[in-house]
């Protein structure tokens, strides 16, 4: 399968992983991950469990195309969309495409 075009990953957000090593669980430094796509999404999504996650957003990360390459996406990471702009969202992953626990060609990550 070939590399999503970054003319289609126009999008850039803020990445944290969440760190529970510690006694005190908290979130690693956040990275700026760019060329991904999100689409806030008003239809019912269902994860992987079949739950029902209302008002989610979609976060799609290309493994060739996506800057920088390795992200591997997992449950409680942080996302902040719109990095600078005043309607800065912070959302956390709730689910992810690779279940199995591969990394595919990309990663649909399911925010909320």
């Amino acid at each position: 399968m070939r590399p999503i075009p970054r003319s289609r990953l126009p999008h850039s957000v803020s990445y944290s992983k969440f760190d529970d090593s510690g006694r005190d669980s908290d979130y690693e430094t956040a990275i700026t991950v760019r060329y991904v796509r999100v689409e806030e999404n008003s239809t019912l999504i269902r994860d992987v469990n079949g739950n029902i996650l209302k008002g989610a957003t979609l976060l799609t990360y290309d493994n060739v195309t996506s800057d920088p390459q390795g992200v591997v996406f997992a449950m409680q990471d942080k996302v902040v969309l719109n990095v600078g702009l005043a309607n800065e969202a912070s959302l956390k992953v709730v689910a992810t495409g690779n279940a199995d626990g591969t990394v595919p060609h990309h990663q649909e990550v399911i925010l909320q």
